[in-house]
């Protein structure tokens, strides 16, 4: 009787475990909403699982959720990142993208992201460029000369002036800007 009580115990157990529902969430990290890729430089592709069965990693079009390039195939959710090295040549012409990640049988989409063919341009002076434009002194001198004789110089007249102090400033701004 107890070895039959025993063995009904382990059946209910074992049905038990088997039911209760397993936890299959994955979750995009980045890219971020409104990042922006360039093309030859590589990109992290980050996201959270809470187990270790394998994914697949797929970029697809925003404008109409077509997939357009298969980026890793069977990768361990386990694993976290994955870093893409973006593609000279992208098939389609969409303007914004995202990564799409297919695990178990759900696929979570990432924001949209933008991918560029140049760089940004950053302009960082070296530290000698920017002590040199730090200790830039400009020194100018204008001369007004002035006549009351109706056949006097040109140089005294208003537009020679302006003309003057306007040569005088974009020298005065160049040196303070570069």
């Amino acid at each position: 009787m107890n070895f039959t009580a025993l063995l009904a115990f382990f059946v209910l157990l074992n049905n038990a475990v088997r039911a209760a529902p397993v936890d299959h969430t994955l979750s995009i990290q980045a890219p971020a909403a409104n990042a922006t890729f360039v093309v030859g430089q590589s990109a992290e592709i980050a996201w959270t699982s809470t187990d270790n069965s394998p994914i697949d990693i797929d970029l697809i079009s925003a404008d109409n959720n077509n997939i357009s390039l298969s980026i890793a195939q069977q990768l361990s959710a386990g694993l976290g990142t994955y870093l893409w090295k973006v593609p000279y040549d992208l098939s389609g012409n969409s303007t914004s993208w995202k990564v799409s990640i297919k695990h178990h049988d759900e696929i979570s989409l990432s924001g949209e992201f933008y991918i560029s063919s140049t760089a940004p341009i950053v302009w960082k002076p070296s530290a000698t460029v920017a002590q040199a434009m730090a200790s830039t002194t400009a020194i100018a001198s204008i001369s007004i000369v002035s006549s009351s004789s109706p056949h006097a110089d040109s140089a005294a007249s208003p537009l020679a002036c302006k003309t003057t102090f306007g040569v005088v400033l974009l020298v005065l701004l160049s040196c303070y800007l570069f």
